[in-house]
């Protein structure tokens, strides 16, 4: 059994990685690499909250933050309009438009390791990062939408994707609100956020 505890969430060492990341060059990384990258997170956000779940199932808060990322039918582009968790919609156009093939090797393999550096954590620290990223991702999502013109690349799904996070995420009462009571252990987040950025790090620039 971990031990964790409220810490000063502002002053902790992983907002470093964090602020590596948002100053990442997103405008000289491959636009599909990027979406590639956000179908390999976006699998792991599902697995790793429905193994979180499982020491919360009397919380309110979390059950209607999961109902609305797991198995739902908010996140609507085109001709994708069903009930999934999130992510499927990513794979439904990643299937549609053939983008697999076009995906960076060096992007692949460092999909590979995140997978595999999240598959170590039990279900309270995956879901400690999951915290974590509802917080810090409207911030990173913001920097990678604005980075290109994703419709410019036939990528419009995936900046909706972003944009709907975003809101989702940071908007007063969104997730990250309703997540904000759950404490967490400043050592699997430093963990957590190095091993995000060395992923982004992977990624090829022009």
């Amino acid at each position: 059994m971990i031990q964790y505890f409220k810490i000063d969430y502002h002053r902790c060492m992983f907002k470093g990685s964090i602020a590596q990341i948002v100053k990442l060059p997103w405008d000289r990384m491959n636009p599909v690499d990027l979406a590639f990258l956000s179908t390999v997170t976006g699998r792991e956000f599902a697995d790793s909250l429905r193994a979180g779940a499982e020491h919360y199932k009397n919380d309110g808060k979390i059950l209607q933050m999961i109902s609305e990322e797991l198995q739902t039918d908010n996140l609507v582009y085109r001709d994708y309009s069903k009930k999934g968790d999130h992510v499927d919609m990513l794979l439904h156009f990643f299937d549609e438009l053939k983008l697999w093939s076009k995906v960076s090797e060096s992007v692949k393999e460092a999909g590979i390791e995140y997978v595999k550096g999240m598959s170590a954590l039990s279900g309270e620290e995956k879901m400690m990062c999951i915290i974590s990223r509802e917080k810090e991702l409207p911030v990173i999502f913001t920097k990678i939408v604005d980075s290109h013109n994703w419709k410019d690349f036939g990528l419009g799904f995936y900046e909706k994707y972003l944009r709907d996070h975003i809101v989702w995420d940071g908007e007063e009462g969104g997730h990250a609100d309703l997540v904000g009571h759950i404490d967490v252990d400043q050592k699997v987040l430093d963990s957590f956020w190095k091993l995000r950025l060395k992923m982004y790090e992977a990624v090829p620039l022009s």
